[in-house]
């Protein structure tokens, strides 16, 4: 995770000997916690606790979400970045 200039850029650069994994409690700019899963060098899930509330601009590959969010709300995501409810 790489986060810059308020964007939050998943898995930019995933060493090939990491090609499937997990990782919890990462923090981002703009007071977020991420858990993220991957497979295969693929992103397949992230959960985004927002600390602070306020807008938060995530990117993976070419896919980039804008999301309002909530103080102490949590939002998931798939593998697209499409939420899921």
């Amino acid at each position: 995770m790489q986060s810059q200039d308020s964007v939050v850029e998943l898995l930019p650069a995933l060493p090939s000997l990491l090609a499937s994994g997990s990782v919890k409690g990462i923090c981002a700019r703009g007071g977020f916690v991420l858990d993220m899963r991957w497979s295969g060098g693929v992103l397949q899930r992230v959960d985004v606790l927002s600390r602070a509330g306020g807008t938060g601009v995530f990117k993976y590959g070419d896919k980039v979400i804008t999301v309002k969010t909530g103080k102490g709300r949590r939002y998931r995501f798939d593998g697209q970045l499409k939420a899921i409810l």
